[in-house]
């Protein structure tokens, strides 16, 4: 008899290793229109840029506005079905495939920003393969999707649930901080 309580330890030992990933803590209706502002922190081997940013999503338009130092004065991104369009403060307007590309090519690094439209949210790119960490502090949520890990760990209530307040971004090359200061959900994009 005694083995049968140390196979029902093993027994929930085992299911417990099989429990699913955790989910993040955001609404689970998060609207396909959303805003969000706050601040932003870049560093990318020894150099560092810090500044603020705007983010407006309607379904798969984007619009970003990112302004401070950052090294190169303000500079707006919008990316649709047609394309992305980045425009400096200094009035210089570049067209190309995508956001991304346009900001390493304007600013010597980049934001994954397809992804991070999801990430920001604290949600992971449906579209993409993702891993869910199980061993956050209590209360945050960890992922990896696209060479990045994705860390959570601040949260502020909006509507009828919680989204995330602090998301930081790390690769090998580069780690990128944004902290909300304020988000709208639900709220159209302002502009075209």
């Amino acid at each position: 008899m005694i083995r049968s309580p140390a196979v029902a330890v093993l027994a929930l030992l085992a299911a417990a290793c099989t429990t699913p990933p955790l989910r993040p803590l955001a609404p689970a209706d998060l609207p396909d229109r959303w805003q969000a502002q706050g601040r932003l922190a870049v560093r990318a081997g020894d150099e560092a840029w810090h500044g603020t940013f705007a983010w407006q999503q309607e379904a798969d338009r984007t619009r970003i506005t990112l302004a401070g130092p950052l090294g190169q004065g303000s500079v707006s991104l919008r990316e649709d079905a047609a394309g992305a369009l980045l425009e400096t403060g200094e009035g210089e307007t570049v067209r190309g495939a995508d956001t991304e590309a346009l900001l390493e090519q304007r600013l010597g690094w980049t934001l994954p920003v397809r992804g991070l439209r999801y990430w920001i949210t604290g949600r992971a790119d449906p579209g993409r393969p993702a891993t869910w960490r199980r061993d956050p502090p209590p209360g945050a949520i960890a992922l990896e999707q696209d060479g990045w890990t994705i860390a959570c760990d601040r949260f502020t209530a909006v509507d009828d649930g919680r989204v995330p307040q602090r998301v930081v971004l790390e690769r090998t090359d580069l780690r990128v901080r944004l902290v909300v200061d304020r988000w709208r959900l639900g709220a159209a994009a302002d502009g075209g």
